[in-house]
């Protein structure tokens, strides 16, 4: 593969050092000038990286599922930056907190379970709650409001129960399932599948 057409996998993997970045700039109680700016500038390249990768034909397995894990670093990082810059804003949301996590647990306990991978579904769903996640985490981290986090947990219970479904539903692992429609028509096709196609 050309240079040019690891520029989404590139996109993708700086969401990891930033969200290291973003845990160590918080870790003090205190956000430095640059936190804001690459927390927005990341959350935008998790929208860009796909846009990118259609556009030169370089889309991949392995980018789809770097997606994933640079989402859950990127966002876990955030949440745990959230504890350190806000405790009381996530003491006030705890329950909300815990039941998001219990399903994002569940949803990935089963694949691993089912298929020995992490969900890398990207359904609507999820879009939606990362979506909203970003839009958030940006209003608590640059102005202090909490407006939307219930939604977001709202919309990422949602998201999660219907990863979970999927998982339920496959008989294989196969990454970007756009949501449970699709899941349930790959299940009902799965018979006349080969297995060169079950990837």
């Amino acid at each position: 593969m050309s240079a040019v057409k690891q520029i989404p996998n590139a996109l993708t993997i700086s969401r990891f050092f930033i969200a290291a970045f973003l845990v160590w700039d918080a870790a003090d109680g205190a956000a430095s000038r640059l936190f804001v700016p690459l927390f927005v500038a990341s959350g935008l390249s998790d929208a860009v990286d796909g846009i990118v990768a259609r556009r030169l034909k370089a889309e991949t397995v392995l980018g789809c599922v770097l997606d994933s894990y640079a989402d859950i670093a990127l966002f876990g990082g955030a949440f745990i930056c959230a504890y350190f810059l806000a405790p009381g804003v996530v003491r006030k949301n705890f329950p909300w907190l815990v039941a998001l996590f219990s399903l994002q647990a569940l949803s990935w306990g089963l694949s691993l379970v089912k298929f020995r991978h992490m969900t890398s579904y990207h359904t609507y769903s999820a879009k939606a709650w990362a979506i909203m996640l970003f839009f958030s985490l940006s209003a608590l981290f640059a102005f202090g409001s909490t407006l939307l986090l219930v939604p977001m947990c709202v919309i990422g219970i949602v998201s999660n129960i219907e990863e979970t479904l999927i998982s339920a539903v496959m008989p294989y692992w196969k990454p970007g399932i756009t949501g449970l429609r699709m899941a349930l028509r790959l299940r009902s096709a799965s018979l006349t599948y080969s297995p060169s196609q079950k990837q």
